[in-house]
């Protein structure tokens, strides 16, 4: 790695310097915060940077939101070999499934969404899985929905039905037949009867269920672009979802301005995975 981050060297060497004594001191939070200072972090602070990174991740959860952007889009500010990346990647998971920690925030979910690794989606399926985690379910099934995959779908089904009133007998075959797995090997393919039978079932609702703030119609359109995006459903199911892509899904974020309601559609759900492969 290139130390010479900054305009001048004598500033570089500056704030090395003066983060050493900082860490020295155990005060790594002013030191975490002070790493924002380089676009890439020199040589120097490589396991400076990593040690403050984990240790202030267990001091509270804004700092591992904070430092899961090391494992994400920023990651070129700390190159991480493979060893570097588990050691770091471990401690943030080990973390995140700690169910005695009460200072949770929605970001953590999201950033460890973004991460591509099986252990991910392990450490968020014992999440949605554990009374412990009671209040965090929604963010699993959001997470899941927004950055993952095929893997995902037994986890938004088993959401999404059991909020579902009045379930024929078939539909709670339907959600026994595909249980959520903790391992990303175990996770159960849903079939294109069963698929079609979904699309189906979730477009009807969001036709005749016009609750906009019911978080349950943004996790059907998370499900349904998963669905789209996927080479297992049905042409018949894809196309159902085309017809409907002008379906109003949940408020704008504009919702009260100008005395005018704005809507989410369909549309913009679907296009988020329509591109990808899987």
């Amino acid at each position: 790695m290139n130390g010479n981050i900054l305009n001048k060297n004598e500033q570089t060497d500056k704030y090395i310097a003066e983060i050493r004594n900082l860490y020295k001191e155990g005060n790594l939070i002013l030191v975490f915060r002070m790493l924002d200072v380089f676009n890439r972090i020199p040589d120097e602070l490589h396991e400076i940077a990593i040690d403050t990174i984990i240790r202030t991740a267990r001091i509270s959860s804004s700092y591992l939101r904070a430092g899961l952007r090391f494992l994400t889009w920023k990651n070129n500010s700390l190159p991480l070999n493979p060893t570097e990346r588990e050691r770091v990647l471990s401690a943030f998971l080990d973390l995140a499934a700690d169910p005695t920690r009460q200072d949770y925030q929605f970001g953590e979910i999201i950033g460890l969404a973004k991460i591509d690794d099986p252990r991910v989606y392990e450490t968020l399926a014992m999440i949605y899985k554990n009374d412990d985690f009671r209040e965090r379910k929604q963010e699993v099934v959001y997470g899941l929905g927004t950055m993952w995959k095929e893997t995902a779908l037994p986890i938004l089904l088993d959401h999404i039905y059991r909020q579902i009133n009045h379930l024929s007998v078939d539909e709670i075959h339907l959600l026994e037949k595909y249980p959520v797995s903790n391992s990303v090997e175990l996770v159960p393919k849903v079939n294109m009867e069963d698929r079609d039978k979904v699309v189906e079932k979730f477009i009807k609702y969001l036709l005749d269920n016009h609750d906009y703030s019911n978080p349950l119609r943004t996790d059907m359109a998370h499900t349904l672009a998963i669905l789209n995006a996927s080479y297992l459903t049905s042409i018949k199911s894809k196309e159902l979802i085309k017809e409907n892509e002008n379906v109003a899904i949940c408020y704008g974020h504009d919702e009260y301005i100008h005395n005018s309601v704005e809507y989410i559609y369909l549309r913009e759900f679907v296009n988020i995975s329509k591109n990808d492969s899987m």
